[in-house]
């Protein structure tokens, strides 16, 4: 609620408004949160139709490589709430797939890791950690005043004027505030 997802996407159309050569995907990880299901995503963004069983998920991998280099493009991936993938047995090993992808396959890559947990990071394998190149930007919760806009505006757009008592946007700002900050 603080604007990440917002921003990233934001990032991706305004990158591939820029320039040909980025395959800009977003991925949420809640709805994809396997390495398979990833990679099958991956996979589908190129273009390619493959079987959703039977198929190994290095030979998804591969296939991704292989069209990703004969299309001249560069993935550039968003994996949003991607601290769900702990939770899947290989999960994490994605990660470890993309970031080393230029090192293993000379195919360059670009991925946006989107979390609410500050330690995520941390709690990864040394040899996922050490291929990515961290660099963090933090979204703070918004503050009272900035809840207030964010809401007035929306207010603004979804209601006929003069609808709403004057406490009720600086209430429910109130509200999102003790709740952490989430518009």
């Amino acid at each position: 609620g603080t604007g990440k997802t917002s921003a990233s996407r934001l990032v991706l159309r305004q990158l591939s408004e820029y320039s040909q050569r980025p395959l800009t995907i977003y991925i949420n990880c809640w709805e994809s949160q396997s390495r398979f299901a990833i990679l099958s995503f991956l996979v589908a963004a190129l273009g390619e139709v493959m079987p959703r069983r039977g198929i190994a998920a290095d030979e998804l991998f591969a296939r991704i490589v292989e069209i990703a280099k004969k299309e001249g493009k560069i993935p550039i991936i968003v994996l949003d709430e991607v601290d769900r993938l702990e939770t899947q047995e290989g999960g994490v090993q994605v990660l470890y797939d993309l970031c080393r992808a230029n090192e293993m396959h000379s195919l360059k890559t670009g991925v946006i890791a989107i979390t609410n947990d500050e330690e995520f990071h941390t709690r990864l394998d040394p040899r996922v950690r050490s291929s990515f190149i961290q660099h963090t930007l933090a979204f703070n919760p918004y503050s009272a005043p900035q809840l207030k806009e964010i809401l007035s505006r929306r207010a603004a757009l979804a209601f006929f004027g003069g609808v709403l008592d004057s406490e009720v946007v600086p209430l429910c700002a109130a509200i999102a505030i003790k709740c952490g900050g989430d518009a």
